[in-house]
């Protein structure tokens, strides 16, 4: 019974370390931009820009044009999407929602 509580302490161990928010600095905008990357496990839960950079919430979701000009909904974005000349990168949807960004200048969606 012994080697089976060992093995379960250290499959504990090895859970929790996952366990709790952790934070990370990426760079961000094609290069232009830091921010503070903060997740709970999988979850990002904050996305902090670093001044000269700012960030924002698009209140109406992210859309791409698709055929014949219409707009789709961004939809099951597992990490980053980069766009205009480089200026503005957003995570999600769906992890976070509604989605964060951080731009090079304002107005960021």
């Amino acid at each position: 019974m012994k080697p089976q509580l060992g093995l379960l302490t250290i499959f504990a161990a090895l859970l929790c370390f996952s366990c709790g928010a952790s934070e990370r600095t990426e760079q961000l905008a094609g290069g232009k931009c830091q921010a503070t990357i903060v997740r709970d496990g999988r979850k990002i839960i904050a996305v902090n820009p670093v001044s000269p950079c700012v960030g924002g919430r698009p209140t109406q979701g992210l859309f791409v044009i698709g055929h014949g000009d219409v707009r789709e909904p961004l939809k099951e974005n597992t990490d980053s999407i980069t766009f205009g000349e480089g200026t503005t990168t957003c995570y999600g949807p769906p992890n976070p929602t509604p989605a964060m960004c951080i731009c090079t200048a304002r107005p960021c969606p």
